[in-house]
């Protein structure tokens, strides 16, 4: 990867969520864990749920709301906590 200053950013944008910024190395970071994630989940994937795309998205999406949602959501509620305690100390 090309060598980028630390301020640049790159802005990721979902559907209509807020616009999300981050530096070049984070979002290669962040590509680099899914393509962990999809390893590990993908090796640990029974073959009969691997044949045909209805069951592979079915399959995904199991995956995602048993292994990934819950800690990104347990992630995200404890920053939200930790800005609303901050903005009650100040």
């Amino acid at each position: 990867m090309a060598n980028h200053s630390p301020w640049v950013k790159i802005r990721v944008k979902y559907e209509n969520l807020p616009l999300i910024d981050m530096t070049p190395e984070e979002a290669e970071q962040v590509q680099a864990h899914i393509r962990a994630i999809a390893a590990i989940l993908y090796k640990n994937t029974p073959a009969s749920e691997l044949t045909s795309l209805e069951s592979i998205e079915k399959s995904v999406r199991r995956q995602m709301l048993e292994h990934v949602s819950p800690n990104v959501a347990l992630f995200l509620s404890s920053k939200l906590l930790e800005s609303n305690e901050a903005k009650l100390d100040s």
